[in-house]
């Protein structure tokens, strides 16, 4: 009896640890994530999507991109699906994602249309 008594407070303090961890859980990351669009399963709403460069995409490196999901505007990192850099307010197309990266390459609709 006196071991089950022992027991008592850290099954208690147990229970409320794993009901603090499950509110934390709904009311802070679930949220969050169900209306941030890089969550989004698979990604494949993104691609095809034409986004401006708002921080240069180097050469060989990484650089950031603002597109509109929804009515929702958003912004993720980028790397160049070609040689060079992307300059800041150059329009691109999201053709893939790779790693949490979007790979863009300049859009040019005067130049895709002749």
């Amino acid at each position: 009896m006196d071991q089950a008594n022992a027991l008592a407070p850290a099954l208690l303090g147990a229970a409320a640890a794993a009901s603090l961890l499950t509110v934390l859980f709904v009311l802070v990351w679930l949220p969050r994530a169900l209306r941030t669009p890089s969550s989004w399963v698979g990604h494949r709403p993104l691609i095809g999507t034409i986004a401006r460069i708002v921080v240069t995409v180097p050469c060989g490196g990484v650089g950031r991109i603002a597109y509109t999901a929804g009515a929702k505007r958003c912004s993720m990192g980028a790397r160049s699906d070609e040689p060079g850099a992307i300059a800041v307010g150059t329009e691109v197309a999201i053709i893939a994602l790779d790693r949490g990266l979007a790979v863009v390459a300049p859009f040019d609709l005067e130049r895709k249309l002749s």
